[in-house]
């Protein structure tokens, strides 16, 4: 008689557990790890990849020879472009854009009873996405595209070199998904390096014309001369040899989160991972890994602010919108008993019984956080979004992040186009009198695949067409065609289209707009 497939398969299935559940478990090679899925620096849940609840089940690490059992859970993934097993460059045999790495923080001690930090979220690529590359610059760059992605908690920034004609672009993500302090136009100083041996290590700093470090972050292989860590050295979960997570002599170890002043400035400084072996028995394994990274909000506020660390050094964090404001304060003199509000600009009698937090008021009352006193929240009983009882009710923005390509106006408090007049010539404009069908965006000769960055912008542009006549002036060569979006059966530009428009006039590499027609 026949078998039906559904009975062989339900045998074959069974025979191969038997198998399975009978092969002895041999070491792994760092080659044949997979993707967790986990973002470095990220807690795993029981719906994500890489999920282990502690102690449910041993694992086996490996030193070299024999396995043995161990109950604790073993380290879920590795650094960013860091050969931990991880998928972000490191030797896990396939490319990745190094944004989505597991982190290591699996128990450093046999017992269990030691562990290490966990490491702080990090993230670094300079290759625009892709694996790898080769780079390495210095000297004077500018910033040629800026765009923040809050909802992915990415940063991303092209930076061109002066002598290079390939810009380096930088994916950046910091814990909790802060900002970088760099816009569109930015000058700075600094360096950028990105090299593959087999996994990727990574390098950036940048510095402002006045000299300070606004930002820094790596994510490479390193080697700590006799290493010291908190806890007992560890089994590498991959059998090549003990590793330690060291304390370095600045005090920097895996997961610290850290603010420090230097130069009467106030920076964040993270670590994400740092480990280091003692011994190696695995041939071309770095020794060693770390990921830190350090930014500086002084000269720029960030997105989003938790207190003062996070704003420039002439703004204050309101902690209700938790967005930077002018702190017109650092100017003014109260008389006794009053103290100055940095929110309304203006000096506001002390109470005679002050808050501390928002419990020592009343239930519609929030404690103000520098007059002390309890100020009624009427932003829970109106509807606009955003508003602040500090700032005196609705607003639009405090930050250019919140003005999609568009600019914030600080004074108004409210979004703008952000159009660089001086760059658009003839009638162009939204109201579109000429009826233009596209324009012209001239850009300077300085790099090799201008479409690339235009494109960012505009991503219908096609460059490298010769425009009519002298469209193009000699010092801005390089003309860019991009249609022109109009509202149906009118000529008046949509306002979507007119702000991309306005976006791309803010680039220091374009020098002209100007409309044109397409040829009848």
């Amino acid at each position: 008689m026949r078998s039906s497939p559904r009975v062989a398969l339900l045998v074959g299935l069974a025979l191969l557990g038997l198998l399975v559940a009978v092969s002895p478990l041999g070491c792994q090679d760092y080659g044949g790890l997979p993707d967790t899925g986990v973002v470095s620096g990220e807690e795993p849940t029981d719906e994500e990849p890489g999920y282990e609840e502690p102690g449910e089940e041993p694992f086996l690490p490996c030193d070299g020879g024999d396995c043995e059992v161990h109950e604790d859970p073993p380290p879920d993934g590795g650094p960013d472009g860091g050969p931990d097993g991880g998928p972000d460059g490191g030797p896990d045999g396939g490319p990745d854009d190094g944004l989505d790495a597991g982190p290591d923080g699996g128990p450093d001690g046999d017992d269990g009873e030691c562990l290490p930090p966990f490491p702080q979220r990090l993230a670094l690529n300079l290759c625009g996405g892709i694996w790898a590359c080769e780079r390495d610059e210095a000297g004077s760059a500018r910033v040629v595209f800026e765009r923040y992605r809050p909802e992915e908690q990415y940063h991303d920034v092209w930076i061109l070199w002066d002598g290079s004609r390939e810009p380096v672009a930088l994916q950046a993500g910091l814990p909790q998904g802060q900002d970088l302090p760099l816009a569109l136009g930015d000058w700075l100083q600094g360096s950028a390096s990105a090299r593959t041996p087999w996994w990727s290590d990574q390098t950036i700093e940048l510095a402002a014309p006045s000299g300070l470090v606004v930002y820094r972050q790596e994510d490479r292989a390193s080697e700590v001369s006799d290493p010291q860590g908190r806890c007992p050295p560890v089994m590498d979960p991959m059998g090549c040899g003990r590793r330690v997570y060291p304390i370095l002599a600045d005090g920097r170890e895996q997961g610290l989160a850290r603010v420090l002043e230097q130069g009467g400035a106030l920076r964040h400084q993270w670590v994400g991972q740092l480990w280091q072996f003692l011994e190696m028995n695995c041939d071309d394994v770095p020794m060693g890994w770390i990921q830190s990274a350090e930014v500086s909000y002084a000269l720029r506020s960030a997105c989003r602010c938790e207190g003062d660390v996070d704003c420039a050094r002439d703004e204050v964090c309101d902690p209700y919108s938790h967005g930077c404001v002018r702190n017109p304060c650092v100017v003014m003199d109260c008389a006794p008993g009053y103290v100055c509000d940095p929110f309304l600009g203006q000096c506001v009698a002390q109470p005679a019984w002050g808050c501390a937090t928002d419990a020592d008021c009343g239930q519609d009352e929030v404690c103000h956080p520098v007059t002390q006193a309890c100020v009624y929240d009427f932003c829970r009983f109106v509807d606009c979004a955003p508003c602040s009882p500090f700032l005196g009710g609705c607003y639009g923005c405090l930050h250019d992040c919140q003005c999609g390509v568009g600019r914030c106006d600080r004074e108004s408090r409210g979004c703008v186009e952000g159009c660089d007049l001086d760059k658009l010539v003839q009638d162009l404009r939204p109201e579109n009198p000429a009826a233009y069908e596209l324009y012209y965006a001239c850009l300077t000769d300085s790099l090799d695949d201008p479409d690339a960055l235009v494109r960012l912008f505009e991503p219908e542009a096609a460059c490298g067409l010769q425009p009519p006549g002298n469209t193009c002036p000699q010092a801005a060569p390089v003309a860019c065609l991009i249609p022109l979006e109009r509202y149906p059966n009118q000529t008046q530009i949509t306002w979507e289209a007119w702000q991309r428009l306005c976006h791309l006039s803010r680039n220091p590499l374009v020098r002209r707009l100007l409309g044109g027609h397409y040829l009848p």
